[in-house]
């Protein structure tokens, strides 16, 4: 069944480690159009990618997006039929320690 979002908002978490790679609580809706991450650690930086969770690994050095210590970036996704892989997801690791991501994902009608 496709995940749509029936909200204009959906808020999750992602539960980061240096020594893996994780998913979100919530995945990210087909409509979401725009994603907001806000690392609110002060002293290490939250990387993120479109992929799959791993267990064993965190994100490749060329592979990833960097959210700064205490910083926060927006993403526009665009609609579900331009983005490169639609059933990736996006996934989360940190340069340190455990940190608790904050994710908004914005989300549109069901075109």
């Amino acid at each position: 069944m496709p995940n749509f979002s029936k909200s204009f908002v959906e808020n999750t978490v992602a539960n980061a480690t240096n020594l893996t790679t994780v998913e979100p609580i919530k995945s990210l809706p087909f409509n979401c159009h725009t994603i907001i991450i806000y690392n609110p650690d002060t002293v290490n930086d939250v990387y993120f990618a479109i992929g799959e969770a791993d267990p064993a690994n965190p994100i490749a050095v060329a592979d990833r997006g960097i959210v700064p210590a205490g910083e926060s970036i927006s993403i526009g996704m665009g609609i579900l039929s331009l983005r490169p892989n639609p059933t990736n997801k996006i996934v989360f690791s940190t340069s340190a320690g455990n940190i608790t991501v904050y994710i908004t994902f914005v989300c549109g009608n069901r075109i």
